[in-house]
């Protein structure tokens, strides 16, 4: 059998044995409990994000089981201190009042494998005493070492991104020193390179993958082959990433396997702007996956002007998002009628000027605003610089600066190797640099 069909049984197989698998895995937990804890938080938390379950939460919480005795060893040190600078950007830097902390800066730290070289390698408490931390988890699922781990180590309140509406419900209820957002990658596109041309619409849908299995092409495949049963003339278009576990020869074998060749047009390893002309020529974008981060191409394509059609049983997508101006929301068993639908309505959604109107990059950093200044009167609230992700974390009117360097030096700072002395004098120095820089691009 072809590896991608073999894992896209696998995968359809464990989405509907979730329940199963979930109780299983904390049933696991409690056997292991008495004598090999730290193994049991693991299998408990594995348990919650197969399925979200509330009694998980609460015996761990009853035992204290997320406390850095038991969770401290679990955190990511996969992330090295120059991949975590390029993933942190700094919005604003703080103000002082003599030796005083008047207003804090604003850290924003992306990925949820980078909060962990954040727990263990940065002294939090000093950070937090200059800056409110903002989180940008990558993946739903948050009863994560690398997430929850910030309650030990802050005492103030660490702001998150939360697309996920369980997500939400779970720090809420558990978590209170989280400072829920009801924003997340999603919000942060660059509306204007993401503005493709209305070019003559040659592909009836594009799905923009990656070799994993979490994908589920293959589901793509099938429903192509269903279609032009009735309609011969559909045409789709799969662009994927080379990066999971099939080739490109995986998908190209598959699609001579179910006839459709002359239905699909397989492209891989696309740049952003090959991306955005085919956007313009596609009818509506989809995506398959039962469970996301708050994913990126699909409000991509919403700006690109491309209404989407997202399946209902997807986990991490803010599905507020899909409404009457920018797509479908769909059960994963209607998803030929769906494309077959779009691929005749699609002119009939303006998912752009919703867009522009709701989840722009300067939107979004207003909100963030507010959120974190809530207790300021609206006229004394700092500016923020407006933040996007193009493909990666960066400043929005000044893409030509390197974040890196000014995240850097914060890194630097506060290591836990270092002793941070004098702490106010070398931000005061990194913030003229940095005032220094925008004034030379802006000229």
């Amino acid at each position: 059998m072809n590896r991608a069909l073999a894992g896209y049984y696998k995968t359809k197989l464990i989405f509907n044995q979730k329940r199963s698998i979930s109780f299983l895995l904390f049933f696991l937990g409690l056997l292991f409990f008495p004598f090999f804890k730290r193994a049991a938080v693991r299998l408990f938390m594995q348990s919650h994000r197969m399925k979200n379950r509330s009694y998980v939460v609460s015996f761990c919480l009853r035992n204290n089981l997320f406390s850095d005795q038991f969770i401290g060893r679990m955190y990511s040190n996969k992330v090295s201190a120059q991949a975590a600078a390029k993933r942190t950007i700094i919005l604003s830097y703080p103000d002082f009042s003599g030796s005083e902390v008047a207003t804090k800066g604003v850290c924003l730290i992306t990925f949820t494998d980078t909060l962990g070289f954040y727990l263990n390698n940065i002294q939090l408490d000093m950070l937090e005493k200059y800056f409110h931390i903002v989180l940008e988890p990558s993946s739903s699922g948050y009863l994560d070492p690398d997430i929850i781990g910030w309650m030990n180590k802050c005492s103030s309140k660490v702001f998150i991104q939360t697309t996920e509406i369980s997500d939400r419900v779970l720090l809420e209820s558990a978590f209170h020193n989280f400072k829920v957002l009801s924003f997340g990658a999603s919000d942060w596109v660059d509306n204007r390179f993401f503005n493709a041309e209305k070019d003559n619409k040659m592909y009836d849908s594009i799905y923009v993958a990656n070799c994993n299995p979490v994908k589920r092409v293959v589901r793509f495949f099938l429903a192509v082959q269903a279609i032009i049963k009735t309609y011969p003339t559909y045409k789709a278009c799969l662009v994927c990433a080379e990066w999971g576990v099939y080739t490109i020869n995986d998908y190209r074998d598959l699609a001579k396997q179910y006839g459709i060749c002359k239905n699909i047009d397989l492209k891989f390893s696309l740049s952003q702007q090959e991306l955005v002309v085919l956007f313009g020529k596609s009818k509506v974008n989809v995506l398959l996956s039962f469970k996301e981060g708050s994913n990126r191409s699909l409000f991509e394509s919403i700006f690109a002007d491309v209404p989407v059609l997202l399946v209902a049983e997807n986990v991490g997508t803010n599905k507020a998002y899909i409404n009457e101006s920018t797509g479908r929301l769909v059960h994963d068993s209607f998803l030929e009628d769906a494309l077959i639908f779009m691929a005749a309505s699609w002119h009939e959604y303006h998912p752009r000027q919703w867009a522009m109107a709701n989840i722009s990059p300067e939107l979004t950093t207003g909100k963030l605003r507010d959120a974190i200044y809530s207790d300021c009167k609206l006229e004394n609230r700092p500016s923020l610089l407006v933040k996007t992700n193009n493909p990666e974390v960066n400043y929005f009117d000044y893409k030509s600066i390197d974040n890196s360097f000014f995240s850097m030096d914060l890194i630097q700072l506060f290591e836990k190797s270092q002793d941070a002395q004098d702490c106010q004098a070398r931000i005061e120095e990194i913030k003229a640099r940095f005032r220094s820089e925008l004034a030379n691009k802006a000229s």
